[in-house]
């Protein structure tokens, strides 16, 4: 191990929105030379659009970033995010330090100063996300004395190896059906009410060890996400399934790309309302958004999803899709008092 940078390095602490454009614009340069290291397949980081996003934030909504300058040069920050209406106990944090300084105490420095400003905050519990492509993360983050609460896999599907045939199959509906898709890039005022409440389906998701009160999602919510990524340049591609009996939404799944990087595209959430499964809706959900993504992305190549490894019925599904295991990512959860103790030694 090299010499230890925490006696020479500037920490501060800022509200993220209130920083000028070079600044998010060092931030932004710093994540992506990490994810560069992190994933150097992958196509990098859009810098402009990762720094227009640190210039938004939902109303309900708390952050803060630990800056660590040396030389005048940031080489680390940790990133504190947190609701202030929901789970108030609780933050994510996340700790970057560039290739070049590591093995040199700098995460350490940085979970203890990111620790002290989210216990000033009330949040007495943090989340933390790892993947297997940075297998240092992990022993970071038990060394920081976290628990492993939910496990993933996240999986990979080329789009050239797509079963045309079995796509067609999957969206074949019976006769006089109950249910109806709909499809949107982005949502309209007269139906964020029903978005916002199928997103909650996701509360139905397996949790693993992780401790946390189902999440409130709101209309205002599903509107600051989507005004987020229009200021971003990110695109997206939402299905719904309308119970047409009831008038609600009963599923949905969505992906999302940046132009770009339009050759890799993330897929996110599919669910289903627990009243309404076994009708064929993820699958029909799955296929109809693969049918029509090319239309929306025509330089789409590959399609990326996690799930997590307890979700049988899920993984089966991608699995028939022609998903295959790429990597795996790790959700934890800690005490943030112990960041003060764990962080020093």
């Amino acid at each position: 191990m090299t010499s230890d940078l925490t006696r020479t390095v500037n920490v501060s602490v800022v509200d993220p929105v209130t920083l000028d454009l070079p600044e998010r614009l060092e931030s932004a340069r710093l994540a992506a030379d990490c994810f560069a290291v992190a994933a150097p397949h992958d196509p990098p980081v859009v810098v402009a659009a990762r720094a227009e996003g640190l210039a938004h934030r939902d109303a309900d909504d708390g952050s803060r970033l630990v800056r660590a300058h040396l030389d005048g040069r940031l080489v680390g920050q940790a990133s504190l995010e947190y609701s202030l209406t929901q789970n108030t106990d609780q933050c994510h944090l996340d700790v970057s330090v560039h290739p070049d300084v590591r093995r040199r105490g700098l995460g350490r420095l940085l979970a203890r100063e990111a620790a002290r400003v989210a216990l000033q905050e009330g949040r007495v519990t943090y989340n933390a996300a790892t993947t297997s492509r940075v297998p240092a993360g992990e022993a970071f983050a038990r060394r920081l004395g976290a628990r492993d609460g939910l496990h993933m896999l996240i999986s990979e599907l080329p789009l050239a190896q797509l079963d045309a045939a079995l796509l067609d199959r999957w969206v074949t509906r019976p006769d006089a059906d109950l249910y109806a898709l709909r499809t949107f890039t982005r949502v309209p005022d007269e139906e964020l009410e029903r978005v916002a409440a199928v997103l909650g389906v996701m509360n139905t998701a397996p949790r693993g060890a992780l401790e946390f009160d189902d999440w409130v999602v709101t209309p205002a919510m599903v509107r600051h996400w989507q005004d987020t990524m229009h200021a971003t340049g990110e695109r997206t591609l939402m299905l719904v399934a309308e119970h047409l009996p009831g008038g609600t939404f009963v599923g949905y799944t969505e992906v999302f790309w940046h132009p770009q990087r339009a050759v890799l595209v993330q897929q996110g959430a599919t669910a289903v309302h627990p009243a309404h499964r076994r009708h064929g809706l993820g699958r029909w959900l799955k296929a109809a958004l693969l049918q029509a993504l090319p239309e929306h992305n025509p330089q789409a190549q590959r399609v990326r999803t996690g799930n997590a490894d307890s979700n049988a019925a899920m993984l089966g599904i991608n699995r028939e899709l022609g998903f295959a295991p790429a990597f795996t990512r790790d959700e934890w959860q800690g005490d943030t008092r112990m960041l003060l103790g764990h962080a020093t030694a």
